[in-house]
């Protein structure tokens, strides 16, 4: 009846040690498998949510933070925003008040674990000397990470980053999971980046690069909607 209502909490406990218990741990193990696939589709559901709306790519960073232990549990995530043609960049993490901060750092990833990024996911023990960079962000009993690599038109833009404390096992299933999550997330991303690139092209000046006659009436029109907010009078805007 639990389980007709959605409500996973609480196994069938039977310990008869006979058929009967063989049967409710194979309940047991349905029930939790079918919790899981419901948490990733509605965490799959929130990231393609992103992807058909405009949104800046803060907020998509702060989603996959807070969603992607639901998708492929894990101790401790992480994102890596990559810049482009080099192993460096922004790593963004949640703090402990679950806000979202970032650092900037070089990956530390050699050319052929780049290469194989681009093919699969990669795992890296505390131990990989090449994973030193990585593992400074987590906490101490972080032993083992998991690297999914996102990737547009086989350019690296991001990795997300899995903290384990054990090494995790993973079956085939969790691995299609995981790559289907990933291209979402690339197409997020992407998305947000085209809307910052027309956003600009709007707002600014090309050759110059300075905020145009839009940009002034956008900012403007946003100071005094905020001015109305907080029944204030405009002293200055931009």
């Amino acid at each position: 009846r639990r389980v007709s209502e959605k409500r996973y909490d609480q196994p069938v406990a039977v310990s008869s040690g006979d058929e009967l218990e063989e049967l409710a741990d194979a309940f047991n193990s349905m029930s939790g498998q079918v919790s899981r696939q419901l948490v990733t589709m509605a965490s799959m559901a929130d990231i393609d949510q992103l992807i058909l709306t405009r949104i800046k790519k803060e907020d998509i960073i702060r989603v996959v933070l807070e969603k992607t232990g639901e998708v492929i549990p894990s101790q401790e995530v992480g994102l890596a925003i990559m810049e482009e043609g080099k192993t460096r960049g922004q790593l963004y993490r949640l703090t402990d008040e679950g806000d979202s901060d970032f650092s900037t750092l070089d990956i530390g990833l050699n050319s052929r674990q780049v290469q194989a990024l681009k093919e699969n996911y990669l795992s890296l023990g505390a131990t990989d000397a090449d994973g030193d960079a990585l593992f400074s962000a987590f906490s101490g009993d972080i032993s083992q990470l998991m690297i999914l690599p996102v990737q547009r038109e086989k350019e690296l833009i991001a990795l997300i980053l899995l903290g384990y404390r054990l090494a995790p096992v993973l079956d085939a299933e969790d691995s299609a999971t995981a790559r289907s999550y990933a291209d979402r997330i690339a197409v997020a991303l992407a998305n947000a980046e085209w809307e910052e690139r027309l956003y600009h092209q709007a707002h600014y000046d090309t050759l110059t690069g300075l905020p145009n006659r839009l940009s002034m009436l956008d900012r403007l029109e946003r100071t005094l909607r905020q001015a109305e907010r907080s029944d204030q009078p405009v002293r200055r805007f931009g």
